[in-house]
């Protein structure tokens, strides 16, 4: 595949964290299945994942962010981008998307460092998902 053209997305959630940071979600799919919640790893944004998440158009409900200061988020501040801000982050995204977007069983799907402030989230004994999908984790 040597480009691609994203399809449009059905909604868009801009989300503010607690230091004020904006992190934009958006929702491509079948809003009837099952929903999927994917970020990116470290240097990618999740637009850039489309050769995978194409695939899950048709069946899941996607909702796609990327982390702080990435991909379609703007610049907020340098000293802020670290894993206890990513695990943080995490926990209010999915917290809005259940809220704008209903609840209903939601599989975390996360590369690189969301998968580690995944890891993260769950030491610290917070648990969000029905299931997680976590690939090359740092």
């Amino acid at each position: 595949m040597a480009g691609f053209i994203l399809p449009e997305h059905s909604a868009t959630l801009d989300v503010v964290m607690d230091d004020g940071a904006p992190i934009r979600v958006v929702r491509h799919g079948n809003p009837s299945g099952p929903r999927v919640v994917l970020s990116h790893g470290n240097g990618f944004a999740s637009d850039s994942y489309f050769p995978f998440w194409r695939h899950m158009l048709e069946r899941f409900d996607l909702a796609l962010y990327d982390v702080r200061n990435c991909g379609r988020n703007p610049f907020h501040a340098g000293e802020a981008h670290d894993y206890p801000h990513f695990v943080r982050d995490m926990a209010r995204v999915h917290g809005a998307i259940a809220e704008a977007w209903g609840e209903k069983t939601t599989i975390g799907v996360f590369h690189s460092m969301t998968a580690f402030a995944a890891l993260l989230a769950i030491i610290d004994g917070v648990w969000h998902w029905d299931a997680l999908v976590l690939f090359d984790p740092p």
